[in-house]
């Protein structure tokens, strides 16, 4: 059996990422808005392995589309959460999940930075110590249970709007109608008064 690395298999390791404890809650957040941020400008989606697609066309191809263009601190952080999240799904597929830096602790035995978990290879039974794993609340399995995104959506210049549990199998009609209820709350322009 062949490892999905496609553009849909990505997108779903960031709707679980706070949950697999390969990174924190706040950076699995930014990450996966970052890399949705690009991925919702992308030509050609979806990718069938996404592990050959470029961060810097990616960036492009937002900046074109965006009503202003974002800071320079701005591009530089969502090129480097995508490569983040590009990499940890790669490990993650891959079955070699590694863990964040943030999860190092230092030893005083040894003076160094150790993993902070219990079963890890070549490290000595002195530098583990034990942690409470953190798990997800675990939600009774629906089998009707409707799949759901959330689209980030660059609005101006570095506001990003967000709308969440979008259905991932959303129709062109009920997007007509998402669209017309945003369109009601727009402020008129001048110029469609007149």
């Amino acid at each position: 059996m062949s490892i999905d690395y496609s553009s849909d298999a990505f997108i779903k390791f960031l709707d679980v990422l706070p949950a697999l404890d390969i990174t924190n809650e706040a950076t699995a957040r930014n990450l996966k808005n970052s890399s949705m941020l690009l991925l919702s400008t992308a030509l050609g989606l979806p990718f069938e392995d996404i592990r050959f697609i470029s961060v810097e066309e990616l960036l492009q191809q937002y900046i074109a589309q965006a009503e202003t263009p974002p800071s320079e601190a701005s591009k530089q952080a969502y090129k480097s959460r995508f490569s983040s999240a590009l990499s940890k799904f790669i490990s993650y597929q891959n079955g070699e999940t590694k863990p964040d830096v943030k999860e190092l602790i230092p030893n005083p035995v040894l003076g160094e930075l150790v993993v902070n978990q219990e079963n890890t290879d070549n490290v000595s039974s002195l530098t583990r110590k034990k942690t409470v794993s953190r798990k997800a609340p675990v939600k009774p399995k629906v089998s009707d249970e409707v799949k759901t995104f959330e689209l980030p959506i660059p609005l101006r210049g570095d506001l990003i709007i967000t709308i969440a549990n979008l259905p991932r199998d959303l129709s062109k009609e009920e997007a007509r109608r998402i669209s017309t209820i945003v369109e009601s709350f727009a402020i008129p322009d001048p110029n469609d008064l007149l």
